[in-house]
């Protein structure tokens, strides 16, 4: 059973993660999206292009999963993507989609995403800051939702809750293409360990929601489990598994 949590201890959560984000945002925002040297603030001058256009290939992956599992990909208009960062995949996104709302916890990484925006000419996308948690459940009715590389730098209480409400933006028949790390040798959460040492860091930080857990929240919010792939989004570190998820929001039946 998911863990009973107070909601002051949620908002210390969530006003943690929020502000290592910020300041990742403010000092590191290409390399904290993308680990690699060649992205950090000193060097992304020179290799800016490179950060931007690999998120071509995620798209490409997201659309033949779409293809590989029956959908039909003209029939998603709206897109909605969480943790969208600078834009680095939101601008492919916005290629392929007539319109494209990202969100992110982060408001400088936001601005980054939209100067990007603007001078690639893109139109159809608007970019909304996650300012409290309750803006989570916030969230406008969509064809398609997607989050990848995102979800597991929060804890799990915040990963349940993210996952739980971006099903319910779904519209009916609507998909959902999400990736979470799901297992890693040791992981355990506690929050009130969490939020006396982990919680004091400035660092990007990677949890763990297990596979059952998730086939809960989606049985729950009518989400119809379509595929769930092994991927290397984490690097399978230390015995650690990542999923990438693949859903459909059931239709009603009268």
């Amino acid at each position: 059973m998911p863990m009973l949590i107070e909601d002051s201890d949620f908002d210390e959560l969530f006003s943690h993660v929020q502000s290592v984000w910020q300041q990742l945002g403010e000092t590191e925002p290409h390399f904290s999206v993308l680990t690699s040297e060649r992205f950090q603030t000193s060097k992304i001058k020179d290799n800016q292009t490179d950060f931007y256009n690999s998120g071509r290939a995620d798209v490409e992956r997201l659309l033949k999963t779409l293809q590989r599992n029956g959908i039909d990909i003209e029939s998603l208009k709206m897109c909605l993507e969480y943790g969208c960062g600078l834009g680095r995949v939101t601008y492919w996104l916005a290629k392929r989609f007539e319109n494209v709302v990202g969100y992110d916890i982060s408001e400088p990484h936001l601005n980054l995403a939209s100067e990007h925006l603007k001078e690639m000419g893109v139109e159809n996308v608007s970019l909304r800051h996650i300012k409290k948690p309750g803006d989570i459940g916030d969230f406008p009715k969509v064809d398609l939702v997607y989050s990848i590389i995102v979800l597991q730098h929060n804890p799990p209480p915040i990963i349940r809750l993210i996952i739980r409400e971006l099903v319910r933006a779904l519209n009916p028949g609507g998909i959902a293409l999400f990736q979470v790390p799901t297992y890693r040798v040791g992981y355990r959460f506690s929050v009130k360990e969490y939020l006396s040492d982990e919680g004091t860091r400035s660092e990007i930080e990677m949890h763990v929601l297990p596979q059952n857990e998730i086939f809960k929240i989606l049985a729950a919010e009518q989400g119809e489990l379509l595929e769930v792939l092994e991927d290397g989004s984490t690097g399978l570190r230390g015995g650690e598994r990542s999923n990438t998820f693949v859903v459909r929001k059931i239709r009603r039946t009268m």
